[in-house]
């Protein structure tokens, strides 16, 4: 039996609204559906046999009649391609969702599962792909349990030795509200390979008995909770066999960096470590990626000025920073010269060192860094930034 070729994608969430990009979220949005429509289009240029989307391809049941129709465009171009779709507990299949034939004409290249386990068989790649949709937001029990696609095939000598594959949205090793299976569950399926959705992480392939399985994760990140690289699984899937690597298709990644100024000496300096310190973990093209800049280290407080330092940044797509640094300030210099700065200091040095010999060196550290802010209010340094929520 020859291998089939496959590309294993899922949780797009199409129509997603994305928060704390600001002006960039409608950018990201439309980056999401053009990378969606790339995979399609990889899957015509590979020859792909089967396109395995695992649930989420929207992120609502009602979502945009422009983004519906574009996806529907993209899959009806393609010429080989067979495309199955388990929808999840965000697109779940209902009357009047985007799935509903009633409402939108999906190509016929196109199987959209709609009820609970289903199989087709597909006699010319000598495979049956099977696949069951959420028909509610919550699905509080295993879809998978009892079923697996060699039940249409069995009693069939001419196909009780097709490659069964499966498709579908849930939990693995959880209970809850998401389709919760167990690795039993999996196992006794007997599929050659699983494809799922819902966790937006990839994850390695992994077995269950003889059963292949994995996470594909999405193929673009939503938000800071969703780090790193992002892509799908592709490759083929044989009887005994699955060779899938995971490819980033990302165009954008989103990163939470720590970045140490301790060795500024000047206020350029920092940018000049953000830049350095991104450029050594992501490359040359850097600029591209959305990141969260946590600044750390020790150094002296009227050098950190975030929003001076964002500017510098402009060439970054997106930049958030927080300043977690520790400042240095000659406190015993600063009481020594007294006024109201000094007496300031000398509250805020008294509090902060009780916290110390207390043990409390979290409580310790929010009052350097209050101290911090205070410093720079004297110097009339300090503005609102929600870098800082």
């Amino acid at each position: 039996m020859e291998a089939v070729s496959i590309i294993h994608c899922a949780d797009i969430h199409l129509g997603m609204e994305l928060g704390g990009i600001g002006r960039k979220s409608t950018a990201r949005k439309s980056e999401i559906k053009v990378s969606f429509q790339n995979i399609i289009e990889r899957c015509e240029k590979q020859g792909t046999d089967l396109l395995l989307i695992a649930g989420d391809v929207f992120d609502a049941v009602n979502c945009k009649g422009e983004d519906v129709r574009d996806i529907i465009a993209s899959l009806s171009r393609l010429t080989h391609t067979r495309v199955f779709i388990a929808p999840g507990n965000h697109d779940y299949y209902a009357e009047g969702c985007v799935y509903d034939s009633n409402r939108y004409e999906w190509p016929e290249n196109t199987y959209i599962f709609k009820a609970g386990f289903e199989t087709v068989v597909i006699d010319e790649l000598k495979t049956c792909v099977s696949g069951a949709a959420f028909r509610s937001a919550h699905v509080e029990s295993s879809l998978l349990v009892g079923h697996h696609g060699m039940d249409l095939v069995a009693d069939d000598p001419e196909r009780k030795d097709y490659l069964q594959i499966g498709v579908l949205h849930g939990d693995v090793g959880t209970t809850g509200n998401y389709n919760p299976m167990t690795e039993e569950d999996i196992r006794l399926s007997s599929f050659d390979y699983l494809a799922l959705g819902h966790i937006h992480k990839q994850s390695p392939v992994l077995y269950a008995g003889e059963t292949a399985y994995a996470y594909s994760g999405c193929p673009e990140g939503h938000g800071f909770d969703e780090l790193g690289l992002k892509g799908i699984y592709e490759g083929t899937v044989e009887k005994g066999k699955v060779n899938l690597e995971y490819v980033n298709l990302c165009k954008r990644r989103y990163e939470e960096v720590n970045v140490d100024i301790s060795s500024a000496n000047q206020r350029d300096d920092i940018k000049d470590i953000i830049k350095n310190k991104l450029d050594n973990l992501y490359g040359s093209d850097y600029a591209e990626n959305l990141y969260k800049i946590n600044l750390t280290g020790n150094v002296n407080a009227d050098l950190v000025d975030i929003a001076y330092i964002k500017a510098q940044l402009g060439d970054i797509y997106f930049i958030k920073i927080r300043d977690k640094s520790e400042p240095i300030i000659d406190m015993e210099a600063v009481i020594k010269a007294g006024g109201l700065k000094g007496a300031f200091v000398l509250k805020m040095k008294s509090v902060i060192d009780k916290f110390t010999a207390d043990g409390d060196e979290e409580s310790a550290a929010h009052y350097r860094k209050a101290l911090a802010v205070g410093m720079r209010a004297f110097d009339r340094e300090v503005g609102y930034s929600n870098d800082n929520q």
